[in-house]
Protein backbone atom coordinates (compact mmCIF):
# COMPACT_ATOMS: atom_id res chain seq x y z
CA UNK A 1 0.00 0.00 0.00
CA UNK A 2 1.29 3.11 -0.93
CA UNK A 3 1.98 6.03 1.82
CA UNK A 4 -0.77 8.59 1.55
CA UNK A 5 0.26 12.25 0.94
CA UNK A 6 -1.89 15.12 2.67
CA UNK A 7 -2.49 17.89 0.28
CA UNK A 8 -1.84 21.03 2.37
CA UNK A 9 -4.53 23.74 1.86
CA UNK A 10 -3.94 27.31 1.20
CA UNK A 11 -2.72 29.37 3.87
CA UNK A 12 -5.80 31.79 3.50
CA UNK A 13 -7.91 28.08 4.15
CA UNK A 14 -6.19 27.07 6.97
CA UNK A 15 -6.92 30.77 8.86
CA UNK A 16 -10.08 30.66 7.71
CA UNK A 17 -10.66 27.03 9.64
CA UNK A 18 -8.78 28.29 12.37
CA UNK A 19 -10.88 31.78 12.52
CA UNK A 20 -13.98 29.03 12.49
CA UNK A 21 -12.96 26.92 14.90
CA UNK A 22 -12.38 29.86 17.21
CA UNK A 23 -15.98 31.46 16.57
CA UNK A 24 -17.44 28.11 17.22
CA UNK A 25 -15.79 27.45 20.78
CA UNK A 26 -16.47 30.85 22.32
CA UNK A 27 -20.09 30.48 21.27
CA UNK A 28 -20.37 26.99 22.41
CA UNK A 29 -18.68 28.73 25.89
CA UNK A 30 -21.19 31.65 25.35
CA UNK A 31 -24.02 28.98 25.42
CA UNK A 32 -22.90 27.01 28.37
CA UNK A 33 -22.36 30.08 30.46
CA UNK A 34 -26.19 31.26 29.28
CA UNK A 35 -27.78 27.62 29.06
CA UNK A 36 -30.44 27.39 31.52
CA UNK A 37 -29.77 30.00 33.22
CA UNK A 38 -33.19 31.66 34.95
CA UNK A 39 -34.05 35.45 36.15
CA UNK A 40 -36.66 36.75 38.14
CA UNK A 41 -38.49 38.77 40.46
CA UNK A 42 -41.39 37.19 42.08
CA UNK A 43 -39.41 35.14 44.77
CA UNK A 44 -40.39 33.40 48.13
CA UNK A 45 -37.80 32.34 50.63
CA UNK A 46 -38.39 29.08 52.05
CA UNK A 47 -35.19 29.45 54.34
CA UNK A 48 -31.12 30.34 54.31
CA UNK A 49 -30.62 28.47 51.07
CA UNK A 50 -33.88 27.72 49.48
CA UNK A 51 -36.21 29.46 47.45
CA UNK A 52 -38.68 30.13 44.94
CA UNK A 53 -38.58 31.83 41.48
CA UNK A 54 -42.00 31.95 40.36
CA UNK A 55 -43.00 28.31 40.51
CA UNK A 56 -39.32 26.71 40.26
CA UNK A 57 -37.58 25.53 43.17
CA UNK A 58 -34.22 26.76 43.96
CA UNK A 59 -31.50 25.92 46.52
CA UNK A 60 -28.11 27.70 46.79
CA UNK A 61 -25.05 26.08 45.55
CA UNK A 62 -21.84 25.68 47.50
CA UNK A 63 -23.80 26.59 51.57
CA UNK A 64 -25.81 24.99 54.00
CA UNK A 65 -28.13 27.22 55.98
CA UNK A 66 -29.36 26.60 59.22
CA UNK A 67 -32.20 24.93 59.13
CA UNK A 68 -35.59 27.58 59.37
CA UNK A 69 -36.70 25.28 62.83
CA UNK A 70 -33.13 25.43 64.20
CA UNK A 71 -32.19 27.30 67.54
CA UNK A 72 -28.49 28.50 68.27
CA UNK A 73 -26.91 29.06 71.54
CA UNK A 74 -25.94 32.45 72.17
CA UNK A 75 -22.19 33.26 73.97
CA UNK A 76 -23.83 32.33 77.13
CA UNK A 77 -25.86 29.68 76.42
CA UNK A 78 -29.64 30.86 75.77
CA UNK A 79 -31.19 29.69 72.81
CA UNK A 80 -31.91 32.11 69.91
CA UNK A 81 -33.92 31.28 66.14
CA UNK A 82 -31.07 31.65 64.13
CA UNK A 83 -33.35 29.60 61.35
CA UNK A 84 -35.49 32.02 61.22
CA UNK A 85 -33.03 34.82 61.43
CA UNK A 86 -31.29 33.66 58.48
CA UNK A 87 -34.52 33.03 56.53
CA UNK A 88 -35.49 36.60 56.99
CA UNK A 89 -31.45 37.50 56.17
CA UNK A 90 -32.17 35.70 52.75
CA UNK A 91 -35.28 37.65 52.70
CA UNK A 92 -33.44 41.03 52.74
CA UNK A 93 -30.52 40.10 50.50
CA UNK A 94 -33.56 39.67 47.43
CA UNK A 95 -36.01 42.36 48.65
CA UNK A 96 -36.66 44.09 45.18
CA UNK A 97 -33.64 42.62 43.64
CA UNK A 98 -33.72 41.23 40.32
CA UNK A 99 -32.32 37.69 40.59
CA UNK A 100 -30.45 35.55 38.25
CA UNK A 101 -29.66 32.20 38.72
CA UNK A 102 -27.58 29.66 37.06
CA UNK A 103 -28.46 26.13 37.77
CA UNK A 104 -25.73 23.63 38.48
CA UNK A 105 -27.23 20.49 39.26
CA UNK A 106 -30.94 19.10 40.36
CA UNK A 107 -30.88 17.36 44.01
CA UNK A 108 -32.60 14.64 45.80
CA UNK A 109 -35.72 16.71 46.31
CA UNK A 110 -36.16 17.79 42.36
CA UNK A 111 -35.05 21.51 43.38
CA UNK A 112 -32.43 23.35 41.08
CA UNK A 113 -29.08 23.64 42.82
CA UNK A 114 -27.96 27.03 41.32
CA UNK A 115 -25.37 30.19 42.06
CA UNK A 116 -27.63 32.79 42.41
CA UNK A 117 -26.87 36.72 41.53
CA UNK A 118 -28.81 39.74 42.91
CA UNK A 119 -28.13 42.59 40.91
CA UNK A 120 -25.08 40.92 40.63
CA UNK A 121 -23.78 40.03 44.28
CA UNK A 122 -23.18 36.34 44.78
CA UNK A 123 -26.20 35.09 47.12
CA UNK A 124 -24.58 32.01 48.95
CA UNK A 125 -21.10 33.99 49.32
CA UNK A 126 -23.21 37.05 50.70
CA UNK A 127 -24.98 34.04 53.09
CA UNK A 128 -22.00 33.12 54.49
CA UNK A 129 -20.32 36.38 54.73
CA UNK A 130 -22.91 37.87 56.93
CA UNK A 131 -23.00 34.75 59.18
CA UNK A 132 -25.51 32.94 58.15
CA UNK A 133 -24.03 29.74 55.92
CA UNK A 134 -21.67 27.53 56.06
CA UNK A 135 -19.53 26.83 52.94
CA UNK A 136 -19.72 23.43 51.54
CA UNK A 137 -16.59 21.50 51.45
CA UNK A 138 -15.27 22.24 47.49
CA UNK A 139 -17.14 25.64 47.98
CA UNK A 140 -15.12 28.29 45.74
CA UNK A 141 -12.84 29.82 47.75
CA UNK A 142 -13.99 33.31 47.97
CA UNK A 143 -17.21 31.15 50.02
CA UNK A 144 -14.30 29.74 52.16
CA UNK A 145 -12.74 33.04 52.59
CA UNK A 146 -15.85 34.65 53.62
CA UNK A 147 -16.34 31.70 55.86
CA UNK A 148 -13.22 32.14 57.65
CA UNK A 149 -13.98 36.30 57.92
CA UNK A 150 -17.12 35.61 59.48
CA UNK A 151 -16.37 33.40 61.91
CA UNK A 152 -13.56 35.33 63.41
CA UNK A 153 -15.78 38.54 63.55
CA UNK A 154 -18.41 36.40 64.90
CA UNK A 155 -20.79 37.45 62.74
CA UNK A 156 -24.65 35.44 62.37
CA UNK A 157 -24.69 31.85 64.03
CA UNK A 158 -20.42 31.92 64.24
CA UNK A 159 -21.33 34.22 67.51
CA UNK A 160 -22.14 31.83 69.77
CA UNK A 161 -22.49 28.28 69.06
CA UNK A 162 -24.80 26.04 66.80
CA UNK A 163 -25.20 22.18 65.58
CA UNK A 164 -24.10 21.96 61.44
CA UNK A 165 -27.24 22.12 59.68
CA UNK A 166 -26.60 18.74 57.87
CA UNK A 167 -25.70 16.89 61.65
CA UNK A 168 -29.13 19.00 62.60
CA UNK A 169 -31.42 17.36 60.24
CA UNK A 170 -29.79 14.04 60.73
CA UNK A 171 -30.57 14.20 64.96
CA UNK A 172 -33.70 15.59 63.83
CA UNK A 173 -34.52 12.51 61.74
CA UNK A 174 -33.53 10.00 63.49
CA UNK A 175 -35.44 12.21 66.64
CA UNK A 176 -38.87 11.86 64.12
CA UNK A 177 -37.87 8.48 63.14
CA UNK A 178 -38.18 9.41 59.73
CA UNK A 179 -36.24 9.33 56.35
CA UNK A 180 -37.79 12.09 54.55
CA UNK A 181 -39.17 14.16 57.62
CA UNK A 182 -41.64 16.80 57.08
CA UNK A 183 -41.89 20.31 56.81
CA UNK A 184 -42.09 21.00 60.56
CA UNK A 185 -39.82 18.53 61.84
CA UNK A 186 -37.10 18.15 59.47
CA UNK A 187 -36.63 20.43 56.68
CA UNK A 188 -34.67 19.08 54.00
CA UNK A 189 -31.00 20.35 53.26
Amino acid sequence: MPFLRRKTRPLARRLADYALTLLLIGAALWALRSWGGFDGTAVRVVDGDSLYIGQKRVRLSGIDAVELHQTCLDPKGRPWPCGKLARNHLRTLLRGARLHCAPVDVDRYGRTVAICRANGKDIGRSMIAAGWAIAFIGAPPSYLHAQRTARKARRGIWHGRFTPPARWRARARALHGSASGTAHSVPPD
